[in-house]
C-alpha cells in the first residue's frame, strides 16, 4: 500500500524528483492527524495481498495525478483516483487518503467532492461509523459517462431558462444560447447511444 503518514516520502514527477517542502509537509501532516479519529472508528478490514510493490503503486498515483493535471484539471483529484483505483479494500476513508496521500483534509476533501460529482467514484455508507469514506466504480468510465450526461442535461435546463426569459429582439443573445441548448441536446443523444455501446463492448468482451 502507499506510504502511510509519519513514513519518510518523496513526491517524483516523471522529469525528477521534487521533495515537499518542510513546511507544507508539517501542514499536511497536521491535518492529516486531525483524521485519526475517523480512522480509528472504521472497521477492520482485512487487507488483500498485493500484486505490486509499494514504490510502483506510489509511481502509479503520481502519474495519474500528472496525467490529470496535463488534462486541466486538479493533480489530487487524479493522486485520489489512482489510489482509490489500486484499492483492494471495499473503501477507504477521507483521513486514510490525506495519510497516504500526504495531503491536507480540505484538499482530500474537495478533490473527492469533486471526483463522486464527476462519477468517477461513489461514497460509501458504513453504518454506524462517523467519517467519509469512498471508492472507485468498478466500471469508472462508464460511471463518468453517466455523469456527463446529467452535466449535459443542466447545461441544456440553463440555456432553455435564459431562452425563456430573453425578448425575441435579442437576437444575437438567443442565438448562442439556442446553440448552447442544441448542442447539449445532441451531445445527450450521443452519450446515450455511447453508454448503450459501451455496455454491449463490455457484454461481447466478458463472453470472450
Amino acid at each position: 500500500m502507499p506510504q502511510r503518514r509519519g513514513e519518510a516520502a518523496s513526491v517524483q514527477r516523471t522529469s525528477g524528483s521534487r521533495r515537499i517542502p518542510d513546511d507544507q509537509r508539517a501542514t499536511d501532516d497536521q491535518s492529516a492527524s486531525n483524521g485519526l479519529n475517523e480512522i480509528s472508528d472504521a472497521p477492520r478490514r482485512r487487507d488483500v495481498p498485493s500484486g505490486i510493490s509499494d514504490d510502483l503503486r506510489q509511481q502509479f498515483v503520481e502519474e495519474m495525478g500528472l496525467l490529470w493535471e496535463s488534462s486541466g484539471m486538479s493533480r489530487m483529484q487524479g493522486r485520489v483516483l489512482g489510489y482509490l483505483m489500486l484499492s483492494n479494500e471495499p473503501y477507504s476513508s477521507s483521513a486514510e487518503l490525506a495519510g497516504a496521500l500526504r495531503a491536507s483534509t480540505g484538499s482530500i476533501s474537495t478533490a473527492t467532492r469533486l471526483l463522486v460529482e464527476a462519477g468517477f467514484i461513489r461514497r460509501v455508507a458504513v453504518p454506524g461509523v462517523r467519517g467519509h469514506f469512498f471508492r472507485a466504480d468498478d466500471d469508472i468510465w462508464g460511471a463518468f459517462l453517466e455523469g456527463e450526461r446529467r452535466y449535459l442535461h443542466r447545461y441544456r435546463q440553463f440555456a432553455e431558462e435564459i431562452l425563456t426569459a430573453l425578448p425575441e429582439q435579442e437576437e444575437a443573445p438567443r442565438r448562442r444560447l439556442s446553440d448552447m441548448r442544441d448542442y447539449m441536446t445532441w451531445m445527450e443523444n450521443h452519450h446515450r447511444q455511447t453508454i448503450q455501446e459501451w455496455e454491449e463492448y463490455k457484454r461481447r468482451r466478458d463472453k470472450c
